[in-house]
C-alpha cells in the first residue's frame, strides 16, 4: 500500500511525458505545414497579380476606350464609328467567364491611309493589357481605306463589381 501510490504516479508521468511528446511533434509537424501553405499562399499571390495586371479593369477598360481616338489621330487615321456591343448580341462566346473575367466588345471605324491604319492596328494589339481585334474589314473610299473591327478587350471584375 506503501508503494502503489507512487507506481501509479510514475506510471501517470510515464504516459503524461509520452502524450507531451507527442503533442510536441504533432506541433512540430503542423508549424511545417503551416510555412510550406504559406509559401504556396505567397507564390499564388504573386501570380495573381501577375495576371491582373495583364487584364484591364473598370479603370483601365474606360481609359482604354477614350485613348482609341488619341491612337487613332497619332497614326493620322479618322474615327467614324465607335459602338460598345452589348452582351446579348453574340450567344456564341460568353461575356463573362466563370474566373470573373468578362469580355467588353465594341465596333470600330475608322477611315484613313492603309499604312496609317495597319500602324493603328499594331498599336492597339501591342498594348499592355490582353484584348483582340477581330473581324476586320477594308473597303476603298476614293484615296482613303475605310476599315471595321471589332475590339474585345478583357476585364477583371475586382470586389464583386463589374
Amino acid at each position: 500500500w506503501l508503494v502503489h501510490p507512487h507506481l501509479a504516479s510514475l506510471k501517470t508521468a510515464q504516459v503524461y511525458a509520452a502524450h507531451t511528446d507527442s503533442f510536441c511533434k504533432k506541433g512540430r509537424q503542423m508549424n511545417v505545414i503551416t510555412q510550406l501553405k504559406k509559401t504556396e499562399a505567397q507564390k499564388l499571390s504573386a501570380e495573381v497579380a501577375v495576371l491582373q495586371k495583364k487584364f484591364f479593369n473598370l479603370e483601365s477598360a474606360q481609359l482604354f476606350f477614350t485613348e482609341l481616338e488619341t491612337i487613332a489621330t497619332q497614326n493620322g487615321v479618322s474615327i467614324t464609328s465607335l459602338k460598345l456591343l452589348t452582351e446579348n448580341a453574340d450567344k456564341s462566346t460568353p461575356s463573362v467567364v466563370q474566373s470573373g473575367i468578362s469580355t467588353h466588345r465594341a465596333a470600330l471605324s475608322v477611315i484613313g491611309k492603309f499604312d496609317s491604319i495597319v500602324n493603328m492596328i499594331k498599336q492597339i494589339s501591342q498594348y499592355n493589357h490582353k484584348l483582340t481585334v477581330s473581324d476586320v474589314a477594308l473597303s476603298a473610299k476614293n484615296a482613303r481605306v475605310e476599315c471595321s473591327m471589332i475590339i474585345s478587350i478583357y476585364v477583371i471584375e475586382q470586389g464583386g463589381t463589374k
